[in-house]
């Protein structure tokens, strides 16, 4: 099976990445919420905040991420920011 990132481990990341687990792949989940992290992982999931992941931990990265509208515009703030965090760290 593949290994997969769920970046950003909210509510629909914690959902996308368990149902996945349960498929047999092998995730890991990746938020910048400390306790976010540290429940995964009592829970017995691989989990760790963005600085730590490394090319060799996915195959495919998911960014499931916040979007919201401000003023009837839709804000990519959080967005942007986890793709040029992971641009970053798979070229390097």
């Amino acid at each position: 099976m593949s290994k997969l990132a769920i970046i950003g481990s909210g509510v629909v990341g914690q959902a996308t990445g368990k149902g996945f687990a349960t498929k047999g792949h092998d995730v890991t989940f990746v938020d910048i919420n400390p306790t976010t992290v540290n429940n995964l992982k009592k829970e017995g999931h691989k989990a760790c905040p963005p600085n730590l992941l490394k090319e060799k931990d996915a195959d495919t990265f998911f960014l499931i991420l916040p979007t919201p509208t401000v003023d009837g515009k839709i804000k990519l703030d959080f967005l942007k920011s986890a793709a040029k965090d992971l641009g970053g760290g798979v070229k390097g």
